[in-house]
């Protein structure tokens, strides 16, 4: 987990597993309710996301 949550940076592409779109983080890391979390844009729009989420 480590490993991958030192490559979310701003411009890294991670892939959502429900649909498949890839998006790029815009943000740096930051801390939501003691969890990382980054801001993701894909085509569809853009949301905060828990690094968790693109871990698989």
């Amino acid at each position: 987990m480590k490993t991958e949550l030192a490559k979310m940076v701003p411009g890294y592409k991670v892939t959502d597993p429900n649909t498949g779109e890839t998006g790029t983080v815009v943000s740096e890391k930051y801390i939501v309710c003691g969890n990382y979390c980054v801001s993701v844009e894909f085509p569809s729009g853009s949301d905060v996301y828990d690094c968790d989420f693109f871990v698989y």
